[in-house]
C-alpha cells in the first residue's frame, strides 16, 4: 500500500537531492489570503526587505496560486500544501521540466548558500496542462502542491525562528523553487520569496507588488523590419512603477532567455540579441518593477527570423507573342541575402506549380495559350520563404 507520509526531506548545504516524482492536485487550504482580483500581483513589499536581500542566489520571485487558480499572497500555516501551486518568475535553466519547492530558515550573520531547511513537496512536471487557467498557460516553472507536501507549520518544527530581535530576522523563512530535468541536477539558482509566520498565518514579505501584465502584444511587420509592440500594464498597485521591459521568446514554442528591454512599449525585432535565423518564434512580454518582475503578457503570433518582406506586385507585358513578368525586389534590409524568388502564376484563381527564379524577372513558358493569368512573387533565402507580394493584374497568355 502506498504511504501518505508527508515529505520530511532535510535540506543541507551539501545535499540538495530531490525526487523526480508526479504527482495529483491537491486543493490548498482554505485560509489562504486572496488578492482583490484574480491575476493581479503580490502583496504591497514590507517597509524594509529582509536583510539579505536582494538574494544573490535568487533570478526571481514567487506567485501563490490556489486550486482555482487566483493568486494568494499567504494562508494557514497548517494548510498542506501551502499554495496549490507555485510559480517562479523567471527561467532558471532551459530544458527543464521539474519544479521543487524548498522552505530554508534565514540565519544572522551567515549567507543564503549556507542556511539548512526542508524539501516541502515533490518534484512535479511543468506546464501543468490540468491546472486552472491561468496557471495551465504559464510559462515559467510550477510547482504543483499535494497533500504530501509539508507545511509551513511543518518547516517551522524542523526549522524554529527563535529570533527575537528587530533586525528583520524573527519570524522569517525563505521560500525557493528549483527546477531540474532527467539526468540533470537540481539549478543551483533559484526563484524565491520571503514570508513572515505570524501566529497561524504565513504571509509574502518579500518580494512586494509586481506590475501586472501588458497587454495587446502584437507583431507587425513592414518592409522586412518585424516590430513587437505592447500596451503598458494596469496598476496593480499605487507603488508599483514600472522600470522596464522584458521580452521572452518562444522558439518553436520552448521558452528561451528572456531580453531586457528599455522602458518604451515597443521594440525591433532584429535588435534582440539571440535570435536565430530560420527559426519560428512569438513572444511575451513583462514588466519590470524596483519591488519584482511582473507577469507575462499572452504570446504574440509567431513571425519566423530573418524572412525577406514581400516584393513589389508582379507587372506583365507581352511584346512580340513573349509574355515577360518582373517586379522589384524588396528592400534591403539586416535579414540574410536573397538566393532565388518564387513565383506563382494563378489560372483562374487557382494557384499553379511555382517557378524558382534568380532574377527579378521571367520569360513565361508552360503557360495554356489563351488563358487569363495573374502572379505572385516571394523572396527566398537562407531563413526560408517569406511572404508573397499581391497579385499582378491579369494577363492573357500568347
Amino acid at each position: 500500500m502506498t504511504s501518505n507520509r508527508r515529505i520530511r526531506s532535510r535540506i543541507l548545504p551539501a545535499a540538495l537531492a530531490a525526487a523526480v516524482v508526479a504527482v495529483p492536485l491537491f486543493a490548498a487550504g482554505s485560509g489562504s489570503t486572496l488578492l482583490p482580483a484574480a491575476g493581479a500581483a503580490t502583496s504591497p513589499p514590507a517597509t524594509t526587505p529582509p536583510p539579505w536581500e536582494p538574494d544573490a542566489g535568487s533570478v526571481g520571485g514567487l506567485v501563490f496560486y490556489n486550486a482555482a487558480g487566483q493568486v494568494i499572497t499567504g494562508g494557514s500555516i497548517t494548510d498542506s500544501p501551502l499554495a496549490a501551486y507555485v510559480e517562479g518568475t523567471s527561467t532558471l535553466r532551459n530544458g527543464d521540466t521539474k519544479a521543487t519547492l524548498y522552505g530554508y530558515l534565514p540565519i544572522k550573520g551567515e549567507l543564503p548558500a549556507a542556511w539548512g531547511g526542508d524539501q516541502l513537496g515533490l518534484s512535479t512536471t511543468y506546464p501543468d496542462v490540468g491546472a486552472p487557467a491561468p496557471v495551465s498557460g504559464l510559462s515559467f516553472p510550477v510547482n504543483t502542491g499535494t497533500s504530501r507536501d509539508e507545511s509551513v507549520a511543518g518547516l517551522e518544527a524542523d526549522y524554529p525562528n527563535l529570533d527575537t530581535s528587530t533586525d528583520g530576522y524573527a519570524g522569517i523563512y525563505q521560500l525557493r523553487l528549483k527546477t531540474g530535468a532527467s539526468g540533470k541536477s537540481l539549478t543551483t539558482q533559484y526563484d524565491s520569496a520571503d514570508i513572515e509566520i505570524t501566529g497561524n498565518n504565513w504571509s509574502v514579505v518579500y518580494p512586494g507588488a509586481a506590475p501586472n501584465a501588458p497587454s495587446d502584444v502584437t507583431l507587425t511587420t513592414k518592409s522586412g523590419v518585424s516590430t513587437l509592440a505592447w500596451k503598458k500594464p494596469s496598476a496593480s498597485s499605487p507603488d508599483v512603477k514600472v522600470t522596464g521591459y522584458s521580452v521572452v521568446p518562444y522558439a518553436d514554442g520552448v521558452a528561451q532567455q528572456a531580453v531586457p528591454v528599455s522602458k518604451a512599449t515597443k521594440v525591433v525585432l532584429n535588435t534582440l540579441a539571440g535570435l536565430r535565423v530560420g527559426t519560428n518564434y512569438t513572444f511575451g512580454v513583462y514588466a519590470t518593477a524596483a519591488s519584482d518582475i511582473g507577469f507575462e503578457s499572452a504570446q504574440s503570433t509567431a513571425v519566423t527570423i530573418g524572412l525577406v518582406a514581400a516584393p513589389t506586385a508582379p507587372k506583365t507585358k507581352v511584346k512580340s507573342g513573349v509574355l515577360t513578368v518582373s517586379w522589384k525586389a524588396p528592400k534591403a534590409t539586416e535579414e540574410p541575402a536573397i538566393t532565388s524568388y518564387q513565383l506563382t502564376p494563378y489560372l483562374a484563381g487557382v494557384a499553379q506549380k511555382p517557378v524558382t527564379v534568380t532574377s527579378t524577372s521571367w520569360t513565361a513558358t508552360g503557360l495554356t495559350s489563351g488563358a487569363s493569368y495573374t502572379f505572385t512573387v516571394a523572396a527566398s533565402n537562407s531563413a526560408g520563404t517569406g511572404p508573397a507580394s499581391p497579385q499582378s493584374t491579369p494577363v492573357t497568355a500568347p
